[in-house]
């Protein structure tokens, strides 16, 4: 079965349509606070317009080439997405876990959706793992 996932995967025009469909959600994630306030701060100190024209433009060249050494930046760039939003999330857990600041109340729900947050954002990293381009440049 992984086997051919693979074979899907390493298709010149899967890679293309996936990569596509990523700027298609990305820009959807994004749109509204580009349209109220491009230049607001996102949580991790980018604007939003850098935060979204850095992924995008990469995006869009990797749909035009399609070579190993966009994939490898969209792939650190995803990887270091996530790992910034995981440091960004313990540090904002441990401060509030202080005694100045009401103890946090971990309900379910909350554990659930980040295991959920962080396997979705680890599988979509294994994808764009998968399809690494055959074409270096």
């Amino acid at each position: 079965m992984i086997s051919n996932l693979k074979a899907i995967l390493n298709k010149s025009l899967i890679q293309r349509v996936i990569y596509s469909l990523g700027l298609i959600i990305w820009t959807l994630l994004l749109f509204d606070r580009l349209q109220s306030a491009p230049h607001a701060e996102s949580s991790i100190r980018l604007s939003y317009l850098t935060l979204y024209l850095i992924p995008t433009l990469i995006l869009i060249i990797q749909i035009i080439r399609n070579n190993k050494v966009l994939w490898g930046m969209t792939f650190g760039l995803f990887s270091a997405f996530i790992l910034i939003s995981l440091i960004l999330g313990v540090a904002d857990w441990i401060e509030r876990s202080g005694n100045h600041v009401k103890a946090i109340d971990w309900t379910f729900r909350d554990i659930v959706l980040i295991i959920l947050y962080f396997g979705v954002l680890s599988l979509i990293d294994w994808i764009i793992f998968m399809i690494k381009p055959k074409k270096i440049i």
